[in-house]
C-alpha cells in the first residue's frame, strides 16, 4: 500500500492522511477468511485474473515515476509463476 500511495503522490492525487494505516485497519476487520476478487479468480483457476490490472499497473506507474515497487513485484512474479507457469 505504501507504493500506491508514493505513486499517487508522484501523480497529485490527493489521498487523506494516514489512508494506509487506515486501510490496513479496515482490512483487519473482514472476517479472516474473506477472498478479495483477485484470490477468488485464483483458487477457481480462471485463465483471466485481476493480476495485470492491479500488479502490473503498478509495477508499471512505479517505473514511470522512479519508485520502486519490490514488494508489488514479489508478489506479482510469486502469482504470475503460480498461475501462468509457462510465462515465467
Amino acid at each position: 500500500m505504501n507504493e500506491i500511495y508514493s505513486i499517487a503522490l508522484k501523480k497529485a492525487i490527493r489521498l487523506p492522511d494516514g489512508i494506509v494505516d487506515l486501510s490496513l485497519k479496515k482490512a483487519t476487520m473482514f472476517p479472516r477468511d474473506t477472498q478479495t476478487s483477485l484470490q477468488r479468480d485464483i483458487h477457481q483457476k480462471k485463465g483471466k485474473t485481476e493480476l495485470e490490472l492491479f500488479g502490473g499497473t503498478i509495477i508499471d506507474l512505479g517505473e514511470k515515476f522512479g519508485i520502486s515497487t519490490p514488494t508489488t513485484q514479489k508478489i506479482y512474479r510469486e502469482l504470475k509463476e503460480g498461475l501462468f507457469p509457462q510465462f515465467s
